[in-house]
């Protein structure tokens, strides 16, 4: 998976971290879109190994393998397991308020587990600049 974005700092660990704009499932052109949803701004570290400055726009790679495995992670994982729980304990005790304070714990807890892992995750994904699009500095 490649994304266009800009290098917002770089850091001394040959890292960068870059401001990506993430475009919307509907398509490029959301000025003239009805949908009203809005296009949000994140921030990535990624390996710096060609170079880039800040101001630059640059052109990121990440594995799809990869991609796909944390989306898994994020979105299939917890229902899943919810959905799993939820079985479970209706097998068990047949009451829909124990299944569902188990499968709204469970839930909690998987989100909660992610949340402790995310910067571990985050720092071992291996994005990376491939390419500068645009320098970010201007001819004098």
């Amino acid at each position: 998976m490649e994304q266009i974005g800009d290098v917002y700092k770089v850091n001394d660990d040959n890292t960068a971290v870059v401001l990506i704009t993430r475009t919307s499932a509907c398509g490029e052109n959301c000025a003239s879109c009805p949908g009203g949803c809005k296009n949000t701004r994140s921030f990535f570290t990624v390996k710096n190994t060609i170079g880039a400055k800040a101001g630059d726009k640059v052109k990121i790679y990440m594995p799809d393998g990869l991609f796909l495995g944390l989306s898994f992670l994020a979105y299939i994982l917890p229902v899943i397991l919810t959905i799993a729980v939820c079985v479970i304990v209706d097998y068990f005790y047949y009451n829909n308020i124990y299944t569902s304070a188990f499968g709204l714990f469970t839930l909690l807890f998987v989100f909660f587990i992610m949340r402790l892992f995310d910067k571990k995750i985050k720092n071992k994904a291996s994005c990376e600049i491939i390419k500068i699009i645009k320098s970010g500095k201007k001819d004098e």
